[in-house]
């Protein structure tokens, strides 16, 4: 239901939107300085504190500094970038980069609450970017040297942008829109093929096939021109096309071969240290040109040959990359173990990992409930479908998935609006800018 005011009464209700925002990024920016503010008294100010792929992006962006041009084809160039920058203008702090991640988080929120303010109501967007502001998994991200920081608010633009397409159905927004596509491409790759994905549904949805087609072929264009300037420096550094980057071996590591070793009890370390080590498998490093190519016509050999346990494998990849590996897991523990995160984590903090972990089930649930809006909702779909196949197909973990969760938080926020929204007109009248908050979608 409407609820229709006067202008000073829907000018009031915009005060209070703005001011429960307000709030919202400043809880959100004060939890990321508070944990990277831990991070920061326990590590080391230098290199020595960083691990896995944090040490490939921290190697170009010094050399970003020190005058040597990208040369590492596992990494793409604008996190690095972004890392060197921080550099630059700190000494070499690495203790403000994660702080600058920490107020990055500011745009994750504001970007959410646009998303769902514009897909549902003031209310869905408070509430949604309320869920980003304080989830374990999007808070931790800015204590580490990795692309979520930059690729989750990335998304989040291409989306928004997307859908001021649908609404204002012109193709210089989904124009944008690629553009946006393409920059998250330059930060992580994954979203290459995702055009394909939204070119259905846009088929599919919008029933005009042509205008639809029309949409997507701009959308793709443009994304494919974003990214052109490295598909063309890769050409000329490593004399061979190279789709932004390379795989790492993770077409091997989602292979039946590798699930014979996993389901043999090897750990996750300790299959990088054998198979995957160089010094150990006649010289192949899945990081580099040669020995990604090697493994992934490994990879590809096994799935031919076994095709069904490749099957059953990509259904725990699938589960994996929304709840957590037991092995590869990004907070360690068991999955929805509170003993086995103890070993780790303090109970207060077991608490707020389990609830965040929660969310996917919680989203899948709250889908289910929104068939009104699932229209409204399919490039989100789209996009959540599209990621969790790919991962499914290729190689997955709970990491990967942080990107999607504001999508997850909106999700939410639509089903639960309802309920508080009712729940508050049960506890007492509503003063006029709060019934001016409490609008139907915008």
């Amino acid at each position: 239901m409407t609820l229709v005011g006067t202008a000073p009464v829907r000018a009031a209700g915009k005060r209070a939107e703005r001011n429960a925002l307000i709030v919202v990024v400043s809880v959100a920016v004060l939890v990321r300085l508070l944990v990277v503010w831990r991070v920061n008294a326990r590590d080391p100010n230098s290199s020595t504190r960083l691990y896995g792929d944090e040490s490939g992006y921290d190697y170009l962006a010094i050399g970003l500094l020190d005058g040597r041009w990208f040369d590492y084809p596992l990494r793409l160039p604008l996190y690095p970038s972004f890392m060197t920058l921080v550099h630059a203008l700190s000494d070499r702090n690495y203790d403000a980069v994660l702080y600058l991640q920490a107020l990055l988080g500011a745009s994750t929120v504001i970007l959410t609450w646009l998303l769902a303010r514009r897909l549902f109501s003031r209310s869905v967007g408070l509430i949604a970017a309320a869920i980003t502001a304080v989830h374990y998994g999007l808070v931790l991200d800015a204590t580490r040297f990795l692309t979520e920081n930059l690729y989750t608010p990335a998304l989040l633009g291409f989306l928004v942008l997307f859908y001021r397409g649908l609404d204002e159905k012109r193709w210089t927004r989904f124009a944008l829109a690629g553009a946006a596509l393409g920059v998250a491409n330059l930060i992580r790759p994954t979203a290459a093929a995702l055009p394909l994905a939204l070119a259905i549904g846009l088929v599919l949805m919008l029933g005009n096939r042509r205008r639809s087609l029309r949409w997507a072929a701009v959308l793709t264009a443009t994304s494919v021109l974003t990214i052109t300037p490295w598909l063309i420096h890769n050409v000329i550094t490593y004399d061979t096309f190279l789709p932004l980057t390379t795989s790492n071996g993770q077409i091997w590591q989602g292979s039946p071969e590798y699930y014979d070793l996993y389901r043999d009890g090897r750990s996750y370390l300790s299959i990088w240290d054998l198979e995957l080590n160089a010094d150990r498998n006649g010289g192949h490093r899945p990081d580099l040109v040669e020995g990604d190519r090697y493994f992934t016509q490994r990879g590809l050999d096994s799935i031919r040959d076994r095709p069904l346990v490749y099957l059953e494998y990509d259904g725990l990849k699938a589960a994996w990359f929304w709840i957590g590996q037991p092995d590869a897991d990004w907070y360690g523990g068991g999955t929805f173990s509170p003993t086995g995160l103890h070993r780790y984590w303090p109970w207060w903090e077991v608490v707020w990992i389990l609830g965040s972990r929660l969310l996917p089930l919680i989203a899948a649930v709250s889908f289910l409930g929104l068939r009104s809006a699932w229209r409204r909702l399919w490039p989100i779909t789209a996009v959540l479908t599209f990621f969790t196949v790919l991962h499914a197909l290729t190689w997955s973990e709970l990491r990967l998935s942080g990107p999607l969760t504001p999508l997850l938080a909106i999700i939410v926020a639509a089903a639960v609006a309802p309920s508080v929204l009712r729940f508050r007109r049960r506890e007492a009248a509503l003063a006029p800018d709060e019934a001016a908050l409490v609008d139907v979608p915008t």
